[in-house]
């Protein structure tokens, strides 16, 4: 009888080693979403993830490092900033790891009560991913210096957290509105007049 191997992840503190492993492997859709962002190269942009985070984890899955994400602050106390860059094996990853996302946003969310990033309006596996861990998305952006669109994502502890990553848009020059999930970002309708251009 056939035996079946059950590959398990594990989360740990990320260090220089698990960056450089990271950076090198990275999937072709989160290098396009760095250089889309602000032109910089994917590397240095996980090198800086890794060094401003409040706190970065590794998922070790079958004995190597597939991704790296944490919790960046902002310049509003209230306001963190969760990302996470990987290698195409974070898409092999099953059902235990998409559980053990929720107890993660829990964490942040206990320390952060608003949860605030953007990603690529045409990454649309990482928006049906966001979308299904509960995060709403805002009035797309365009970047200046890239001319690439973006989704604002964020989810909010309280009404008093809502307030707070409002406060912090408008204070990076954004007054933005809700919009629908994924079904609608994988075909956008555009709103009347361009979308808000953004300098990062």
């Amino acid at each position: 009888m056939g035996r079946t191997t059950i590959q398990v992840f594990t989360l740990r503190p990320a260090v220089a080693a698990d960056v450089r492993h990271v950076a090198k492997r990275m999937r072709p859709a989160d290098r396009a979403e760095c250089r889309a962002f602000s032109n910089a190269e994917p590397a240095a942009t996980l090198r800086k993830s890794w060094q401003r985070a409040l706190w970065c984890e590794a998922i070790d899955y079958g004995g190597e490092v597939v991704a790296l994400y944490g919790l960046a602050p902002s310049a509003n106390p209230m306001v963190g900033c969760p990302w996470m860059l990987g290698t195409p094996a974070v898409e092999h990853l099953g059902p235990a790891f998409v559980r053990a996302c929720r107890p993660t946003l829990d964490l942040m969310l206990s320390s952060h009560p608003a949860l605030l990033n953007f990603v690529q309006s045409k990454n649309t596996r990482s928006v049906r991913w966001l979308e299904w861990l509960g995060f709403e998305f805002l009035q797309p952006i365009v970047m200046v210096a890239t001319g690439k669109e973006f989704l604002p994502f964020r989810m909010v502890r309280d009404q008093a957290a809502r307030a707070a990553s409002n406060d912090y848009l408008r204070s990076l020059g954004l007054d933005l509105e809700c919009r629908p999930g994924p079904r609608a970002i994988a075909r956008p309708r555009r709103r009347s007049g361009a979308a808000p251009q953004f300098v990062m």
